[in-house]
C-alpha cells in the first residue's frame, strides 16, 4: 500500500510545473518515505534504493534516505525500534513496575480516617452507657494507651510467626484465620507488620459497639467491641528531626508512601454481670496505602 502511494505522488508531482516542489511540501514527502522504511522494515529487509517512495522530490531533484536528516534523535530512535521490532518491550521496560500488595491478615474493610457519626456515638457508649452501667472505671484514655501496648505487642510478634505468644490475647478464630493467610506474606512483609511504639503518630477509636446476646433471659450476655486505627510512620522520630519535617508539615508526612502504615485492631470484652473478663483481640490488620495508589 506505502509503494502504490509512493508512485501515485511521485507522478502527481511531474505532472505539475516546476517537478511538484509548489504542490508537495518536504514534510509530506519525509511522511511518505518513513511509512515505506516502516512496511518494509517487518521482515529485517532493507529497502530497495530504486523505489520511488525513496527518494525525496525538492524541486525536481533527487536525495536519498542516507542523507535525509531527521527532525529529533527521538525519531531516530523510534525508527531503530520499529526496524529491530522491539518497540513494545523496550516501553514495557522503562515503565515502573507497581509493587505488589501486601497479603491481609484478615478479611476487614479497611478503616482509615474518623467519622464524625462515629464519634459522636463512641463519647455516647463510652460515658453514658459503659461508665455509667457497666464498669464505672472503664476510661477511654486509658483504654487507649493500653490499646497501643497491645498493638506493639501482638504486632512484634506476629512479625517472629510466634502465635504460641499470642493464645489468650488473640480470639481462637481469628488466630487461625491469621496463621492461614501469614503464610502467603514474604520475609519483609512479615517484618514491615512489627510496629514500635515512637512510630505511631496518630490513632483514634473507630467505633464502639455493645452486643447483647440471649436478651431478656437469666443468661443474657453483654459484650463490648472497640475498634481501633494506628497511623504508623516507620522511624517517625528521625524524620521529625528531620529539616523537610518542618518544610511540609503533616502533609509531608503523609506524602512519604512508602513509610506510612495503617493497623486495624478491634478488642472484643464481655461485661456481662458477674464476669470477670479481659481484653481480646477479634481483628487484626496491617495494610499500606501507598501499594494502592501506586497500582492505580
Amino acid at each position: 500500500m506505502f509503494k502504490a502511494a509512493g508512485r501515485s505522488l511521485s507522478q502527481l508531482n511531474h505532472s505539475l510545473p516546476g517537478g511538484g516542489s509548489r504542490w508537495c511540501p518536504g514534510g509530506l514527502d519525509r511522511r511518505v518515505a518513513l511509512a515505506h522504511v516502516l512496511s518494509t522494515s517487518k521482515w529485517g529487509a532493507a529497502p530497495p534504493a530504486s523505489s520511488p517512495a525513496l527518494c525525496l522530490h525538492s524541486g525536481g531533484g533527487r536525495e536519498s534516505l542516507d542523507q535525509f536528516s531527521f527532525e529529533s534523535p527521538v525519531k531516530c530512535q523510534q525508527l531503530r525500534f520499529y526496524r529491530s521490532g522491539r518497540v513494545s518491550r523496550s516501553i514495557e521496560q522503562e515503565k515502573p513496575q507497581p509493587q505488589k500488595a501486601s497479603p491481609q491478615l484478615m478479611e476487614f474493610p479497611w478503616v482509615v480516617w474518623p467519622s464524625l457519626w462515629h464519634s459522636i456515638r463512641n463519647w455516647i457508649f463510652a460515658n453514658l452507657l459503659i461508665h455509667r452501667y457497666l464498669d464505672q472505671e472503664f476510661d477511654m484514655t486509658s483504654f487507649k494507651r493500653g490499646a497501643i501496648q497491645a498493638l506493639v505487642y501482638v504486632s512484634q510478634e506476629l512479625s517472629k510467626g510466634n502465635f504460641e505468644a499470642l493464645e489468650g490475647l488473640v480470639t481462637t478464630p481469628s488466630l487461625e484465620e491469621i496463621k492461614k493467610n501469614f503464610a502467603h506474606f514474604s520475609l519483609k512483609q512479615r517484618l514491615d507488620l512489627a510496629v514500635e511504639k515512637e512510630d505511631i503518630f496518630f490513632s483514634f477509636p473507630y467505633q464502639i459497639g455493645m452486643i447483647f446476646t440471649n436478651e431478656g433471659t437469666t443468661h443474657e450476655r453483654i459484650f463490648v467491641e472497640i475498634t481501633m486505627c494506628y497511623h504508623v510512620f516507620r522511624g517517625f522520630q528521625e524524620y521529625v528531626n528531620s529539616p523537610s519535617a518542618s518544610e511540609g508539615g503533616l502533609r509531608a508526612v503523609y506524602d512519604n508512601h512508602e513509610r506510612i502504615s495503617i493497623a486495624n485492631y478491634r478488642f472484643i470484652r464481655e461485661f456481662t454481670k458477674g464476669v470477670v473478663d479481659d481484653w481480646t483481640i477479634s481483628l487484626a490488620n496491617h495494610f499500606k496505602p501507598g501499594e494502592h495508589l501506586q497500582r492505580q
